[in-house]
C-alpha cells in the first residue's frame, strides 16, 4: 500500500454521507491510539490535515492544546472481535465528546484483545467540535494484521 509509510498513519477515505478513516500502526494499541486521534481530529481540528503526514506526538499536542486536562478516566469495553472492540471504543470515545467535550488525547492500556481496559487521558475542550460525527459504522470495517503490521478501515456517519 502507497499510503502505508515507517510508523503509524492513516488517510481520510471520503464518502458521501460518510467519513471513512484507514489506519495502520506496528501494533494493535498503537492502531487503536492512532485511530482515536484521527477521530478526534476529524471533529476539533479544521481541515484540510493529512494523517498520513501527522505523526501521532503533533497531532497529540494540538488535541491537548483545544482545553484543560481532565483526570484520566478508566473504561472498560468488550466485542466479539477486534473490529467490534474498535467500534466500541469509538464510539465510547465520541460518547464522551458529545457529552462532556472530552477530547482523546492518550491512554495507557491495560489490556487489548477480546477485551480492552484503559485509562484514557484528555482535555475538556473550551470549543465545541468543528463537525459532530454522529456514529461509528461496521460499514467497511476491516481490523487486522497485515505482514508485520497492524491495519484498520473504520467509517462514520456524519
Amino acid at each position: 500500500m502507497s499510503w502505508m509509510t515507517a510508523g503509524a498513519g492513516a488517510r481520510l477515505l471520503d464518502q458521501s454521507t460518510n467519513l471513512g478513516i484507514e489506519a495502520h500502526a506496528g501494533t494493535l494499541r498503537q492502531l487503536f491510539d492512532m485511530v482515536a486521534l484521527v477521530t478526534m481530529a476529524l471533529q476539533y481540528l479544521p481541515q484540510p490535515f493529512d494523517p498520513a503526514e501527522t505523526e501521532r506526538a503533533p497531532l497529540r499536542a494540538a488535541l491537548e492544546a483545544l482545553g484543560t486536562r481532565v483526570p484520566p478516566r478508566d473504561l472498560d469495553l468488550a466485542g466479539h472481535d477486534t473490529g467490534a472492540l474498535l467500534v466500541h471504543w469509538l464510539r465510547e470515545l465520541n460518547y464522551l465528546v458529545e457529552s462532556e467535550r472530552l477530547v482523546y488525547t492518550g491512554a495507557a492500556f491495560r489490556e487489548l484483545g477480546p477485551t480492552l481496559g484503559a485509562a484514557v487521558s484528555g482535555v475538556r475542550a473550551r470549543i465545541p467540535p468543528l463537525r459532530e460525527l454522529k456514529g461509528v459504522t461496521y460499514h467497511d470495517l476491516v481490523v487486522g494484521p497485515v505482514g508485520e503490521e497492524w491495519i484498520a478501515r473504520i467509517s462514520f456517519d456524519l
